[in-house]
Order: structure tokens, then sequence, then C-alpha cells
């Protein structure tokens, strides 16, 4: 029996949701199981998110990350972690975190760039985070100065403990407490004072007694200052060459200055050298003017970091 030709007839999806893309054309000769059209469900969204590896230890399954897209500047949106990228890309240092978000409104694209902000341990946990320029370190110890007195500038040397780091900065587990005012830009000078006038300080770590405003007491101390350039890009260059020299016996003080690209160094002669600390550096891909990296060691520098070398 001779049928009538269909010409047109439709066809369904096993479900719902936005074709992103079709994979034929009209005339083309298809075969049985051949993919037609793409087609996905876009009212749940996943959102990835690149984490530096210093970052990862503080982040956990279900804290809330806030995001804002190019598109939507003003718009705020929410997720929740739910799966951390169990291992790092070797050569830029970061791993993946990816968060789900309802999208039932349809506001968020497939591809849109984000720009996010973890909110660390949930909203229940408080932690207290202090910026890298308040910390000051010698060795294996890390010091903060706190301000005492709000009418007369008098600070106070505390010893701190220091828990995960972020690309600027620390948090603080024990020494300090909510609302103490710390000194975040300057906390070298103050202590280079109290060494001279012989108080508790990096240097002089076991002085308890406070001498009085107005009498000067010099003590012996055998440190030397000298600044040479080592070779960066950005803040987080500024992090590794500076944890470059962390525990290094003899050296109180290393400090990178991004847009001249020079170190400054307070340390005693006696115990470490400036080639000594130039090796160091140069071991974490860091060229200076006189030691350089490998290229083993620079390559693995994340993407930002790999600063232009010179011939």
């Amino acid at each position: 029996e001779r049928g009538t030709v269909v010409e047109t007839f439709p066809i369904y999806t096993d479900h719902s949701g936005a074709v992103l893309s079709k994979e034929v054309n009209s005339g083309d000769y298809v075969r049985a199981g051949q993919v037609l059209f793409k087609v996905q469900d876009l009212s749940r969204l996943w959102v990835l998110f690149d984490v530096y590896e210093s970052d990862l230890a503080g982040i956990q399954l279900n804290d809330k990350l806030k995001f804002t897209t190019s598109a939507m500047p003003s718009k705020v949106f929410e997720a929740k972690v739910k799966f951390i990228d169990p291992s790092v890309n070797a050569k830029t240092r970061v791993a993946k975190i990816r968060a789900e978000i309802d999208n039932s409104s349809g506001k968020l694209k497939p591809g849109m760039f984000v720009k996010g902000e973890l909110i660390l341990g949930g909203e229940s946990t408080v932690e207290i985070f202090l910026p890298e320029t308040a910390i000051l370190w010698t060795g294996e110890r890390s010091v903060v100065y706190v301000k005492t007195d709000a009418e007369v500038p008098t600070y106070e040397f505390r010893e701190v403990v220091i828990g995960n780091s972020t690309t600027n900065g620390y948090f603080i587990k024990e020494g300090i407490t909510i609302g103490d005012e710390v000194v975040v830009n300057g906390a070298f000078v103050i202590d280079a004072a109290a060494q001279l006038n012989n108080n508790k300080s990096m240097m002089n770590r076991d002085i308890s007694v406070k001498h009085a405003a107005g009498h000067s007491h010099h003590g012996s101390v055998n440190a030397e200052e000298q600044e040479f350039k080592v070779y960066g890009n950005c803040s987080m260059c500024k992090k590794n060459i500076e944890a470059s020299l962390k525990g290094v016996n003899g050296l109180f003080y290393a400090d990178w200055d991004q847009e001249s690209k020079m170190l400054s160094v307070q340390f005693d002669p006696e115990k470490v050298s400036t080639e000594e600390m130039k090796e160091r550096i140069a071991a974490a891909g860091y060229d200076t003017e006189t030691h350089k990296a490998s290229d083993e060691a620079y390559e693995s520098l994340p993407k930002c970091c790999q600063f232009e070398r010179e011939e």
C-alpha cells in the first residue's frame, strides 16, 4: 500500500532545555543514533573558579561563595562549594573549585566570566586575618606590633602563630584577639626603634623590662641592611620571593617592592650572606642580577609570575 511521504515531523528530546548547537543541516542524511542537536538544561549551572595553591587549605565543601559577572556587575550571586580539585596544575599552581547555583531565571549563561569571593568556614566561623605587611618574621618566629594606648603612640611586641595563608596575608591562630589594633604599615620602623632602645623586639626577644620614655638605651645590634634587584611581576611574586627566605637563620627582615624590583633585607652578616639569599630566591624560580633561576624552576612559576627574562 502506498503511503503519503511525510516531509516534516517533530523530534522530541528526552529532557527539556535550551538548544546549544545544531549538528545537521537541511538535506543531510542521518544515521540511527546520530546527534542532531545538543540540548542542555540550564536551570542549574556549575561555576568554576581558579584557586591558588596557598589558599586551598582554608576551603571546605559547602563554603559559601559570592560572585559577580562582567555582564551584570551590580548583581551579586550566591552559591556553595560542591567540589575541590584533588590536584594542582603544575605550571599555574592553581586548582579548580566548583560551585552549583540555581539558574531558573536564566540570567547566567554558559561561558560567562565571573569573579568570586569565598566566605571561608561558613557564616559561623570568625577568624583574624592580617595583611602580610603587618607581620615581621625571623627564623621560625612571626611577630606583630599592637597599639596599646589610644592617645599616645605606644606599641606592644606580640609573637603570633600563623595559620593558613592567602595571596595577600595570613590567618592568625594565636597571639592577638578581635579588637586589637595592629600596625599594618611601618611595623619594621617600630621594631628598629625598639632594637636601638634595647626594648623587646625581633632581635631582643627576652627583654621584659620596658624602659621609661625619654631615656635612650642603645644595645649592640649586629645588623646590616642591603638592597638588590629581584625580577618579578606581581603581588604573588612578592609573596613567593619573601617566602623563599623565611626560616633563614640570621635574616630579620625582607621586603620586595613590585615597582622598583628591589628587595630590602636586614640580616646578621655573621650568620647569613646575600649570596645565600640569592641562591634561595633562584631556587624559587626568580632571577637576581647575579643568580639566575633554572629553566625548570622558572617554568614552574604561575603564568602571572613569569617575568620577562634578560638575555
